[in-house]
């Protein structure tokens, strides 16, 4: 597949599936094995596209308005990096990180690097920033005491 092709397939992924919850997606963009890396997933693990599914479908249960936008796209070869801002409110049905919903706002910035195979998403590797996310909620972080 083309590079541009490619840049389609990881713009679909978060613009299609990601923002408009559409869900049924993931089985035509998703490679059998897919690889998350990063953020809250174990490292490496294969996840199947029912996991993604209730990944995707928890998040927006706590963050219903949430919205991924591209702010630049890179790709070389079988790789596509996108720096996105993630917006949303936490005025869901369902708590995030163990924090029941808040009615705050939140901004974050991602970047997510896809490898695609053949069309679809072999492995993806996210960085986010939940502290910042966690303190847009309101959380408190207690270090550990002593040494």
């Amino acid at each position: 597949m083309s590079i541009e092709e490619n840049k389609a397939v990881a713009r679909r992924y978060f613009l299609e599936v990601w923002n408009e919850t559409n869900l049924d997606l993931i089985d035509e963009l998703l490679a059998p094995g897919y690889v998350r890396m990063g953020g809250r997933q174990i490292y490496g693990a294969p996840i199947t596209p029912d996991v993604q599914k209730g990944v995707i479908t928890r998040f927006k249960e706590a963050f219903p308005d949430a919205t991924f936008t591209i702010i630049d796209q890179i790709a070389e070869g079988d790789t596509v990096v996108n720096r996105m801002r993630a917006t949303g409110t936490h005025k869901g049905t369902r708590e995030f990180m163990g924090i029941p919903p808040t009615g705050n706002s939140f901004e974050c910035d991602i970047i997510a690097i896809l490898v695609i195979r053949g069309g679809k998403i072999a492995s993806s590797m996210v960085s986010d920033d939940d502290l910042g996310l966690l303190q847009q909620l309101g959380a408190t972080i207690q270090l550990p005491q002593g040494t």
